[in-house]
C-alpha cells in the first residue's frame, strides 16, 4: 500500500514537471531576450501624468514590457522615480507578471491549449490590479512618494553591456559590486599578471633597504638581484588577451547567462511546488480534501495560501493549478494563479525592502480580499 502511494506520488510529480519545465525554460529565455532588447525607461517614459489614466495603462504595461514576478519590484521603482505616485506602481506590480503574451501562452499550454482560461486569467488579474491601485490612490494619493518608500532602496544586480552602451537590466537578486566591477583597469587581469607581480615582489625583497648595509655590500648584491631577474625572465610569458567576441555573440552569451541564472533560481521552486501539489493529491484523504476544495470561500483561501508558500513563477504555475481542477473549485484555481504572483516568498522580502510597512500591509490585505471575492463569485457561478 505504501509503495503504491509513493509510486502514484512520483507519477503525478513527473506529469506536472513534464508539462511545466519546458514552459519554464521557454519563458525564462523569452524574458531574458526581452530584457536585453527593451529599455524599461524608454517605455515607462510614455505613461501619462494623470494618475487615474496611468493606473490601467501601468497594469497593461506587461504587454510590451514582460517581467517575471521575481523582477517586477525593481521595474516598479522606475514608476516611483518618475513621480507618477504609488498607485500606478501597485497596478504594475500586480499586472505585469501575468498580463503579458508569455504568460498567456504558457497558461493556455498548461491547461491543454485552452485559450479561454488563459484570457480569463489575464482579465481577472487586470481587475485586481486596477482595483488595488484605485484603492491605493484613495488611501495614499495625498502623500508624497518619499513618505511611502524607504530612504535606502535596495540595490539590484545590473548587467552593463559595453557594445550596446546604455542597457540597464535589473533583476531581483541583490549582489554587492565586486572590486573588478569598480576598477575597470582590472577587467583583463589574468594568471600571467599574478605571476609577474609575485616575481616582482620576490625580486624586490632581495635588495636591502638604504641605510641598513654599507654601500659596498649593496653594490655586490645588486648584480645578484639582476642575475635573478635575468634567470626568471625566460620563464615568464607575456600576458595574452583573447580577441573580443563580436557584439552579437556577446549579447547572446549575456542572454544565455541571464536565462540560466533565472532557470536555476526558479527551477527549485517549481520542483518543490510540484512535489507538494502531487503529495496533496496522493496522501491527503480525499473526503476532507473534497469538502475543503468545494467550499465557496475555504477552497479559494486554501489555494491562495498554498500559492504564496509555493512561490511558483507565473510561467510555470499553470500545470500545477491544472492538477487541482478535479479537487478544488474553479474559482480557487484562478485565485491560485492570481494571488501567487502578487505575494510569495520571493517578492515579499523585496516589497518590505522597497515600500514602508503600511503600504505593504495595504497591498497584501487589499489584494487578498479582492482575489478572495473574485474566487468566491466564480465558485457561485456569478460569472
Amino acid at each position: 500500500m505504501g509503495l503504491t502511494r509513493i509510486h502514484d506520488w512520483l507519477t503525478r510529480f513527473t506529469a506536472i514537471m513534464v508539462t511545466a519545465f519546458p514552459l519554464l525554460v521557454l519563458g525564462v529565455l523569452a524574458y531574458a531576450v526581452i530584457e536585453h532588447l527593451v529599455t524599461h525607461e524608454r517605455i515607462i517614459r510614455h505613461l501619462p501624468r494623470q494618475k487615474w489614466l496611468a493606473i490601467p495603462l501601468a497594469a497593461l504595461l506587461g504587454l510590451v514590457l514582460p517581467v517575471c514576478d521575481c523582477g517586477v519590484v525593481p521595474t516598479a521603482r522606475a514608476l516611483l522615480r518618475r513621480e507618477l505616485g504609488i498607485a500606478p506602481a501597485l497596478a504594475f506590480l500586480i499586472g505585469a507578471p501575468v498580463i503579458n503574451p508569455i504568460v498567456f501562452l504558457t497558461t493556455a499550454a498548461g491547461f491543454g491549449f485552452n485559450y479561454t482560461i488563459a484570457l480569463a486569467r489575464l482579465l481577472l488579474t487586470f481587475v485586481v490590479a486596477v482595483g488595488v491601485a484605485g484603492l491605493g490612490l484613495l488611501a495614499f494619493g495625498a502623500q508624497p512618494v518619499d513618505d511611502l518608500v524607504l530612504a535606502a532602496l535596495p540595490q539590484f544586480h545590473t548587467h552593463d553591456h559595453a557594445p550596446e552602451g546604455d542597457h540597464d537590466h535589473s533583476h531581483a537578486h541583490s549582489h554587492a559590486p565586486s572590486q573588478t566591477a569598480r576598477d575597470p583597469e582590472q577587467k583583463h587581469f589574468t594568471p600571467a599578471h599574478a605571476a609577474v607581480l609575485a616575481q616582482a615582489h620576490d625580486h624586490a625583497s632581495v635588495v636591502p633597504a638604504c641605510g641598513q648595509l654599507s654601500g659596498g655590500l649593496r653594490l655586490r648584491q645588486a648584480p645578484q638581484a639582476k642575475r635573478r631577474v635575468h634567470q626568471h625572465r625566460p620563464h615568464t610569458r607575456p600576458a595574452t588577451t583573447l580577441p573580443p567576441l563580436p557584439p552579437a555573440l556577446q549579447r547572446a552569451a549575456s542572454i544565455a547567462a541571464d536565462a540560466g541564472e533565472q532557470l536555476l533560481d526558479l527551477g527549485r521552486f517549481l520542483v518543490i511546488g510540484a512535489l507538494i501539489a502531487a503529495a496533496v493529491q496522493t496522501f491527503v484523504p480525499q473526503a476532507p480534501l473534497l469538502a475543503l476544495g468545494h467550499g465557496v470561500f475555504t477552497s479559494t483561501l486554501a489555494l491562495m495560501l498554498l500559492a504564496s508558500v509555493l512561490s511558483l513563477c507565473s510561467i510555470s504555475d499553470a500545470p500545477v493549478a491544472f492538477s487541482f481542477l478535479g479537487t478544488f473549485a474553479p474559482g480557487a484555481v484562478f485565485a491560485f494563479m492570481i494571488f501567487g504572483q502578487i505575494i510569495d516568498i520571493k517578492n515579499g522580502a523585496m516589497l518590505l525592502a522597497t515600500f514602508r510597512r503600511p503600504v505593504v500591509l495595504f497591498f497584501v490585505v487589499s489584494s487578498a480580499l479582492l482575489v478572495l471575492a473574485l474566487g468566491a463569485l466564480l465558485n457561485l457561478g456569478v460569472f
